[in-house]
């Protein structure tokens, strides 16, 4: 199919760009709604999110998905089970992607998208700095809670968390002994210093101490004493 040259340009400016663009962006390249529609229909561009447009198969990484969230959703945070896996913190794969946003914010990523999403709602905006890190993925900037954090926030959502209510509960007993297991094992640059300063913050510490304390033993630190 010979391409009109517009589309070509589109194309070229969508290739530079390295990411996902949205319907804003491709109005500002000089393409109007219809066109964008006929774009994709054709299998030019794809659609894989509401609102965000990319190339066919431009999508390479395993987390590209969790790219199109934050791309649709810049304040996500991705946490929990969802960043354990990420660090190599846990075995479990969830089957979703638990992603926190700031109180009253919602996300909507359109009948496209397949993944299946856990939103948790932080009210505080301590919460959404605090142990957050960002990492490039597929062009974009994705947040993810550190991985010293996340074993804080796994314990949070646990039922070890005697001030959890029940229906808030998203992690098993074991999912974050195995994590805390792995910190100490498979992650030398993992800082139970940060952890405690990150617990103390977060008003979990009285809490989570007993289960950290032991690794005193197996590490020379001895933040926990």
């Amino acid at each position: 199919m010979t391409l009109p040259e517009k589309w070509k340009t589109v194309l070229e400016r969508m290739s530079a760009a390295q990411a996902p663009v949205t319907l804003r962006d491709l109005k500002e390249m000089g393409v109007s709604k219809m066109t964008v529609s006929r774009m994709v229909r054709e299998g030019v561009i794809e659609n894989p999110a509401q609102g965000l447009y990319a190339l066919p198969g431009s999508g390479g990484s395993i987390y590209a998905d969790w790219a199109l969230v934050s791309a649709r959703c810049p304040k996500a945070i991705v946490c929990l089970l969802s960043a354990a896996s990420f660090y190599g913190m846990t075995q479990e794969l969830p089957h979703r992607l638990t992603v926190a946003l700031p109180h009253g914010v919602s996300l909507s990523m359109g009948r496209g998208f397949s993944l299946e999403l856990d939103v948790l709602s932080w009210r505080s905006e301590m919460m959404h700095t605090l142990g957050v890190d960002v990492h490039r993925i597929d062009g974009v900037d994705v947040s993810i809670t550190s991985p010293e954090r996340t074993l804080v926030d796994l314990f949070r959502y646990s039922s070890l968390n005697r001030s959890m209510r029940t229906s808030a509960v998203r992690v098993t007993d074991e999912m974050f002994l195995e994590s805390l297991d792995r910190c100490d094992t498979a992650m030398d640059r993992f800082s139970f210093e940060s952890v405690t300063a990150i617990a103390r913050e977060l008003g979990c510490y009285e809490g989570i101490r007993p289960f950290t304390k032991t690794m005193r033993f197996k590490r020379s630190d001895q933040t926990f004493l």
